[in-house]
């Protein structure tokens, strides 16, 4: 239901099938974390449905009438918005130079940080290029999506296949000085050289471990000083040290015939 103010319009989408009787929802952790943390009263609908009833209350319907509307304009879009109202900054401009970041002691101005390759970790990565049968972790517990999309892959381009010994459809092992992960190689020319694609999100429900250990992109990064954003803390996905070579594969694979 959220649209963040992308959008002039709010809609609901069926579900694709019934969650496991044990499965919770994302919002029933953070009513029992805030609960557990004394911020109950921030959090006073004593489940998602309620939450979706009081979203939709200004409509005056309920979440289930709501629903079976499909779609509700919230207002027109408009162009050139900013020519009335300005930017969401304090001086209304597109500020190159940010007020904001100077008045918490940051660097106002864009800055560029490299990370530096060395022998042990001749390559760069990036976490991204989103896979079309997923959104972020989600999805890979269902099978008609996975045929088509059975493993997280690493993009390489084939030049750095031929210097680290890989081969288009089998297993290499990536490494960073955080950890390391399993993934089928596939070769691509829009791949620059000496950089490769980690997917984002993997895990394996099929298996009795999830596979996260084996597959997930959030080994390979390191959360220490250096590779984190000086401003929010947040680990760089990009342009990290890395090294690949072949690997055989990480584990006996069970199948995915017994996913949904």
């Amino acid at each position: 239901m959220d649209f963040y103010h992308w959008a002039t319009l709010t809609m609901t989408s069926n579900a694709l099938y019934s969650p496991p009787e044990d499965c919770r929802n994302v919002y029933d952790f953070w009513h029992g974390l805030a609960h557990r943390m004394g911020l109950s009263e921030w959090f006073p609908w004593q489940n998602i449905n309620e939450l979706f009833d009081h979203r939709v209350s200004r409509s005056n319907m309920s979440f289930e009438q709501f629903k079976d509307r499909y779609k509700i304009r919230i207002g027109e879009y408009k162009h050139y918005q900013y020519r009335k109202t300005g930017f969401a900054t304090p001086s209304g401009k597109v500020e190159l130079y940010s007020t904001v970041l100077e008045k918490m002691g940051c660097d106002p101005l864009p800055y560029y940080r490299n990370l530096e390759t060395s022998d042990d970790y001749p390559l760069k990565l990036f976490v991204g290029l989103r896979e079309p049968q997923f959104f972020q972790s989600g999805q890979r517990h269902n099978r008609r999506l996975r045929k088509s999309n059975r493993f997280p892959r690493t993009f390489v381009h084939p030049q750095d296949a031929e210097t680290y010994g890989l081969e288009e459809g089998k297993w290499a092992k990536v490494e960073t000085t955080a950890g390391s992960v399993f993934m089928l190689v596939k070769l691509r020319d829009d791949v620059p050289v000496g950089l490769i694609r980690i997917p984002h999100g993997w895990w394996l429900p099929e298996e009795d471990d999830l596979g996260e250990f084996d597959h997930n992109d959030g080994l390979l990064i390191p959360d220490s000083k250096e590779y984190l954003d000086r401003e929010q803390g947040i680990p760089h996905l990009k342009g990290v040290p890395c090294c690949i070579s072949p690997s055989a594969p990480p584990r006996q694979f069970v199948g995915i015939e017994g996913l949904q």
